[in-house]
């Protein structure tokens, strides 16, 4: 039956489970990082990107070639601050 707890689960069981619904799946770790480069991350979302990035094998290799590009689309951006400034 949906909603209804199973008594035999372990607390780590119910720990994971609740902690899976706190990690972003690729999708959500995307916008996060996309959100990321336009504000400031809140604590929860900087946590919940980092650990996606780190136990996602898909993310963990991306997350340098992120960077990478994030640095270089930050620079572009200065060059045309100053150049319009």
């Amino acid at each position: 039956m949906p909603g209804k707890k199973n008594p035999r689960t372990s607390v780590v069981s119910r720990g994971l489970e609740k902690l899976c619904l706190c990690l972003p799946n690729c999708g959500r770790a995307l916008d996060l990082a996309k959100a990321g480069a336009e504000r400031p991350l809140s604590l929860g979302e900087r946590v919940g990107l980092r650990y996606h990035g780190n136990l996602c094998p898909f993310c963990n290799c991306s997350e340098f070639k992120f960077k990478t590009a994030l640095a270089h689309m930050r620079e572009a951006e200065r060059e045309r601050a100053n150049k319009a400034g």
